[in-house]
């Protein structure tokens, strides 16, 4: 690919990325520049504005210029689509009724259990939620995952926790602002066991432990790992215990965190937060 083209698509990109984005303007402006699986990768990027935006019409459109896999990733053939005031539904054909039935009260039932933890949400669009039977979506990702940017979650129906709610929240809350990944993972974490039990399951049957040494290991760029996020979990719970808030943690640059928190919180911090799970029984 020659330096031109790419220069094109990584303009292309960052104007598609907004929100606010004149879609249709962008792709009269590059589209002609470029040929085969680049132009597809414009009308990729295209279709994902779109969809962002709740423009589902224009976003098949694009989708249609792209083609198989990603067409059945957005629009999968044989979805039952559901709606509620929060959440839109794409029930897979694999997932019996009675089942989806209870995926979307449970979904529901944690939304609203949450939304305390974020405020008031203005909802540019509602959260797509894709439910499958399977372990893996049309590509081939392992489910549960979020897609900030589009606003959907790709999950199991028996997977009915608040962890990607929260994602999917704080996504909406904080727009196009680069969120700290230990810190996003961490409050999802924590406010979505509600209480210890996981905690204690994932220590007792699984062998994780927190300490500073370990802390030290995952709190930039590990392997997400079970233990990566009941690290992540416990560190960022006693965190926000100790009165530290969202808005403060989630902002600090990924490479950043462990330098910040140290100054802020005294050099003993990791070591302080081994004793006090310690004293607990982990």
């Amino acid at each position: 690919m020659e330096q031109k083209e790419i220069h094109i698509l990584n303009t292309a990109r960052k104007m598609l990325k907004e929100r606010d984005a004149n879609v249709q303007f962008i792709l009269e402006a590059y589209e002609s520049s470029l040929d085969g699986p680049s132009r597809r990768l414009i009308h990729l990027w295209a279709g994902r504005s779109y969809y962002s935006r709740g423009d589902y019409y224009l976003a098949r459109r694009e989708m249609i210029h792209v083609g198989a896999p990603w067409l059945g990733h957005f629009f999968p053939s044989g979805e039952r689509v559901i709606e509620n005031d929060f959440f839109r539904f794409h029930i897979m054909p694999m997932v019996k009724s009675k089942k989806a039935q209870r995926f979307i009260i449970a979904y529901t039932k944690n939304y609203n259990r949450m939304k305390a933890l974020v405020g008031t949400l203005k909802l540019i669009k509602k959260i797509d939620v894709y439910v499958f039977s399977d372990s893996r979506d049309m590509l081939g990702n392992d489910l549960c995952y979020t897609d900030a940017e589009t606003l959907s979650i790709y999950t199991n129906y028996e997977i009915k926790g608040a962890h990607e709610i929260i994602h999917s929240m704080l996504a909406v809350r904080y727009g196009d602002q680069k969120l700290n990944d230990f810190v996003n993972e961490g409050v999802a974490t924590w406010y979505d066991t509600g209480n210890m039990s996981w905690f204690i399951f994932a220590h007792n049957k699984c062998g994780c432990s927190i300490t500073a040494q370990e802390i030290e290991k995952k709190i930039v760029g590990a392997k997400k790992d079970r233990e990566y996020y009941y690290i992540a979990g416990l560190t960022i719970g006693y965190l926000l215990c100790l009165g530290c808030t969202i808005d403060e943690l989630i902002h600090i640059p990924d490479v950043e965190l462990r330098s910040c928190l140290l100054l802020r919180m005294g050099r003993t911090l990791f070591k302080d937060i081994e004793s006090y799970y310690s004293r607990k029984g982990f």
